[in-house]
């Protein structure tokens, strides 16, 4: 167990490192839930993890792929994810020890801090593991607050309450043989100031990805109102009108006059919409089988499915559409349901 007093300084530490946040608190609230989740269940799929974070926070957002979006996002693909939670289970652990007075605990902390290349994620899911498996944290006044912390500010805070803990332990301690020399005090006040440098340069780092996620979130918000129902599917009405300008143009069908200014304008929509980067995710009139949970990356028009298994053949009516690459969905494609005609058998 981790001494009272050791658990109010904690808890002092997170108090201060989030009553620093500018930024909007709940913006990492979902990264550090999924990372949380991770941690406590690392063996469980995509679709799973998104179930646990829908019942956490309270919504129902999040799906598999939405999940599998904001690990691509982070760069926790597959082999990267298993590694860097085992880490985070195994130093998270270290961690709790720290704050339980264990000496051999803060020099293994040490020691893993002079390891080089760590995944930029690491620390932020070390601090994820070490609260989500431990309730004594989660009683903190201030626990549910690392949930607000960007990956900058997750390292940090994660450093300040190994760093109390360590200078808590050794004030209290009474063997002078085990008293920290001028030099080791010296050392390690360098290497925190150390550290509040590299911080400040990871935040700027940071601040200036969150701008970029900003202005890549405004397009996909245009984008996806553009072809909304609200706005009677522009996106889709678009290429829609251009295959059928086309398909009367193999028809050697003269369009009249008053309307070719309709024709160079649907180009040029169109145009503006490519080179905005703005791109199909599926092809009209495809053909295709869908099991019933392959439907929540799909709007879906037809009869309910009958148990999980089910497999019906549907056609994709409406494309979908992405933003650069596929991890930034726009809008999703909307298949309908192909009805197969009863054959009277006699």
């Amino acid at each position: 167990m981790i001494p009272k007093d050791i658990l109010d300084k904690l808890d002092e530490v997170i108090a201060r490192r989030t009553g620093k946040i500018t930024y909007d608190k709940e913006r990492y609230m979902a990264d550090n839930v999924l990372l949380t989740t991770y941690c406590l269940h690392p063996e469980f799929e995509p679709w799973q993890i998104a179930e646990l974070m829908n019942t956490s926070i309270g919504t129902e957002e999040y799906t598999s792929r939405r999940v599998i979006q904001k690990l691509r996002k982070m760069n926790l693909k597959v082999v990267e994810r298993k590694q860097i939670v085992q880490t985070a289970l195994q130093m998270g652990e270290v961690g709790f020890n720290c704050f339980k007075g264990d000496s051999h605990a803060f020099k293994q902390f040490r020691e893993y801090l002079a390891t080089p290349n760590r995944h930029p994620n690491q620390m932020q899911c070390i601090l994820m593991a070490l609260f989500g498996n431990h309730p004594q944290l989660q009683e903190l006044a201030h626990a549910k607050e690392i949930l607000y912390l960007g990956r900058a500010y997750a390292a940090y805070c994660l450093l300040d309450l190994i760093d109390i803990a360590e200078d808590l332990y050794r004030a209290r301690k009474k063997d002078l043989a085990n008293a920290e020399s001028f030099e080791q005090q010296l050392a390690r006040k360098e290497a925190q100031l150390r550290r509040t440098q590299e911080m400040l340069e990871e935040l700027q780092s940071e601040l200036e990805s969150q701008i970029q996620e900003s202005k890549t979130q405004e397009i996909v918000n245009f984008f996806s109102a553009l072809n909304s129902e609200k706005y009677g599917f522009i996106l889709d009405g678009l290429f829609a009108t251009k295959a059928g300008l086309e398909e009367l143009k193999k028809r050697r069908y003269e369009l009249p006059v008053e309307i070719n200014g309709l024709t160079i304008l649907i180009r040029k929509l169109i145009q503006f919409v490519k080179d905005s980067d703005i791109n199909p995710l599926l092809r009209v009139g495809t053909v295709m089988t869908v099991k019933s949970q392959d439907i929540e990356n799909y709007s879906y028009r037809g009869s309910p499915f009958e148990g999980d298994g089910a497999v019906k053949k549907v056609e994709v009516i409406s494309p979908g559409w992405y933003f650069k690459d596929k991890d930034i969905p726009v809008s999703r494609p909307t298949i309908k349901e192909i009805k197969e005609e009863a054959h009277d058998v006699r």
